[in-house]
């Protein structure tokens, strides 16, 4: 019986996380419609070697450009308006408070977490022999969505190209 259970909670949450998998690919589809494709600069990195590979932590420009404002953080999220430039480099403009937004303006949710802008990802593991690609990575793309929400969707070098993995 507790088998029984326990296969039956893994396929209920296998189930979810395959949904929720399928959702955030749909919107990445959707993404020319409803969304727009920016970079966020990289102010730092922080490296450490691991046996089978490197975790790369970041440290994005526009998360130091919010701590620098004076504001009140009063949920666990909160939504800023980001000014993009020619080359879709994003700059944090204004915390947003409900107004209409013009057509050179978007919306962004970030996290807050212990006082914190929380700008996801922060950090991830590389496969060994890979590092070299990464640390040439200057921006961080990111898909934001109408409603302010986000997806990483890879790295961007000086030039503002987009960095691929050879295989």
């Amino acid at each position: 019986m507790q088998k029984k259970l326990m296969v039956i909670s893994l396929l209920v949450f296998l189930i979810f996380f395959n949904y929720n998998i399928y959702e955030k690919e749909k919107e990445k589809k959707e993404i020319d419609v409803n969304g727009y494709t920016v970079l966020f600069k990289i102010k730092d990195y922080d490296t450490k070697y691991i046996k089978e590979g490197s975790h790369i932590e970041l440290y994005y420009d526009l998360g130091r450009s919010f701590q620098g404002s004076k504001y009140t953080y009063k949920k666990n999220y909160d939504y800023a308006v980001l000014n993009i430039n020619k080359n879709n480099v994003a700059k944090f403009y204004r915390f947003h408070r409900g107004e209409r937004l013009p057509k050179n303006e978007i919306l962004f949710r970030f996290g807050i977490k212990d006082g914190y802008i929380n700008i996801l990802p922060r950090s991830f593991f590389v496969k060994k022999g890979t590092r070299g690609l990464y640390m040439q990575a200057r921006y961080g793309i990111f898909n934001i969505y109408r409603d302010g929400s986000s997806v990483f969707i890879g790295f961007a070098d000086k030039n503002y190209k987009t960095i691929k993995l050879k295989n």
